[in-house]
């Protein structure tokens, strides 16, 4: 019997293929940094945090809205 080990998967596996197709949007690092603050892997920097939500959120938003051409959009709710 021969046992078959699935591949070493990458911190980004299941990601949109809106990722795929625009790395330069750093997706997976947006994923990391969730990661690093929902489940305290380590000592959140609020600082940093801040920093984060004011200088990259909304530019990056503002990209992913104009590549699905739903800029204005907001949820319903």
């Amino acid at each position: 019997m021969t046992s078959t080990s699935s591949p070493r998967r990458s911190p980004c596996d299941g990601r949109s293929d809106l990722a795929e197709s625009h790395p330069e949007l750093e997706l997976c690092r947006a994923k990391d940094a969730r990661n690093l603050v929902a489940h305290g892997y380590d000592v959140v920097d609020s600082e940093i945090v801040w920093s984060i939500l004011v200088r990259n959120i909304p530019q990056v938003a503002a990209r992913i809205e104009e590549l699905l051409g739903c800029r204005g959009w907001a949820p319903s709710g």
